[in-house]
């Protein structure tokens, strides 16, 4: 038995324990992609800031708020723009995405 077993993973018998070691988590900077603690929230080799937590748009509360802004959207700029509706389909998405892209920016800039 003492031969299967890998001598990084063997513990003194000094202070008892596991016959395992528990690794830290590591995960890789997504900018200079080189080995950053799990908890990190600055990468210690460019120093830029590593983002937590889910992407805001993957939210179900985001993703139905959007919906809406895109139909009432539509609705303004076919009603006090006087665009036609082809036109105020194809403007509708992209002019809330900005709103929307600006207002994370801006979130994550004050917070």
């Amino acid at each position: 038995m003492a031969l299967s077993v890998p001598l990084s993973r063997s513990t003194l018998r000094v202070g008892g324990g596991s016959a395992f070691f528990v690794r830290r988590l590591m995960q890789e900077c997504l900018y200079c992609h080189k080995d950053l603690d799990a908890k990190d929230k600055v990468c210690p080799h460019c120093g830029k800031a590593y983002p937590r937590g889910r992407a805001i748009y993957t939210f179900p509360s985001v993703i139905i708020a959007f919906l809406v802004c895109c139909v009432i959207s539509f609705f303004y700029l076919r009603r006090y723009a006087g665009t036609p509706d082809w036109l105020s389909a194809v403007l509708a998405v992209p002019i809330v995405l900005l709103l929307f892209t600006g207002l994370n920016k801006l979130g994550q800039f004050c917070g």
